[in-house]
C-alpha cells in the first residue's frame, strides 16, 4: 500500500499586500525620524531659552513705518552691551505704563534710534530712567519718561510714530534725539534688511515737507517681505531663528 505525504499549503501573501506593509514600515520610519528631529529642535530651543540666547529678534513689519518693536517678548541683548528686557503689549520697555497719564505726573517722551532705545544697558541704567529719577528728585513730583526709541529709525519714522502713538500718551515734553545718519536715512531706498525699510522725507521746491510711505508699501509686496510675514510666528518665538537673525544683521 503506497503512502502519500500531503504537504500543507502555505498561504501566499498577495503582492499588493506586501507593498502595503512595506509602505507602512517606511512611513513609520519617517515618522520616527521627524519626531526625533522635532524633539531635538525643542530641546535646543529649551537650552537657548535657559541661556538667554537667540532673543535679539525684536522687529515686526509695519506697513507705514517699515518696522516696529515686537510685543509681549523677552529680549536678551548682547550686541555692544548686555541687558534683559521685556517688551510689553505696546512694544515698550518700561513696565506699568498706561496711555492715560497719572494725575500729578509729568510725562516725557523720547524719540530716536538705537542710541535712544538703549538696549545695550539694563533699563534702570538707560538715560531715560536716569532722567526720570533726577527730575523726580529735583522737581519733587513724579516724572515719567517713556522711551519710544527704535533701532534704525530716521526722523521721518519718528515723525509718523509721534502722530500715531506718542501723542496718545499726552506727554508734557517730547525729546527727539537726532543722529547724523538720519540725513541719509530719511531718503535712502529700502533693501533686504528690515531696519532699512523706511518712508521718505520729501521737500520739493515750492512745496511743504512731506513724509511718503510708498517705498514701504511697495517693499511689502516683495518676496522678502512676504517671507518675513509668513514666518512671523517663528520670528516671534524661535530662539534658533533669533540666532540666525543676529548673524544676518552682523
Amino acid at each position: 500500500m503506497n503512502s502519500t505525504t500531503i504537504k500543507p499549503k502555505i498561504p501566499q501573501t498577495p503582492p499588493g499586500k506586501k507593498a502595503s506593509t512595506s509602505g507602512r514600515k517606511v512611513l513609520a520610519g519617517l515618522a520616527k525620524i521627524v519626531l526625533w528631529q522635532l524633539a531635538a529642535v525643542l530641546f535646543v530651543e529649551f537650552v537657548l531659552f535657559c541661556a538667554g540666547l537667540g532673543e535679539e529678534e525684536i522687529f515686526k513689519l509695519d506697513p507705514e513705518l517699515g518696522s516696529t518693536h515686537m510685543t509681549n517678548k523677552r529680549v536678551t541683548w548682547r550686541s555692544e552691551g548686555y541687558s534683559v528686557s521685556w517688551f510689553n503689549e505696546a512694544g515698550l520697555r518700561e513696565p506699568n505704563i498706561t496711555v492715560a497719564k497719572p494725575a500729578g505726573t509729568l510725562r516725557v517722551a523720547l524719540l530716536g534710534d538705537s542710541l535712544t532705545e538703549a538696549l545695550q544697558v539694563p533699563l534702570e541704567s538707560s538715560f531715560g530712567q536716569v532722567i526720570s529719577r533726577k527730575l523726580s528728585h529735583e522737581l519733587r513730583q513724579p516724572v515719567q519718561v517713556i522711551n519710544f526709541g527704535v533701532s534704525g529709525y530716521s526722523t521721518a519714522q519718528e515723525y509718523i510714530l509721534l502722530k500715531r502713538r506718542v501723542l496718545q500718551y499726552k506727554p508734557d515734553l517730547v525729546l527727539v534725539c537726532y543722529n547724523s545718519r538720519d540725513s541719509f536715512e530719511n531718503w535712502s531706498a529700502p533693501d533686504q534688511v528690515i531696519t532699512n525699510v523706511r518712508p521718505y522725507a520729501l521737500h520739493l521746491p515750492g512745496g511743504k515737507l512731506t513724509v511718503d510711505s510708498s517705498p514701504v508699501t511697495n517693499w511689502m509686496k516683495s518676496p522678502r517681505a512676504k517671507f518675513l510675514k509668513q514666518s512671523q510666528w517663528l520670528r516671534q518665538n524661535s530662539r534658533l531663528w533669533g540666532l540666525f537673525s543676529a548673524l544676518e544683521l552682523d
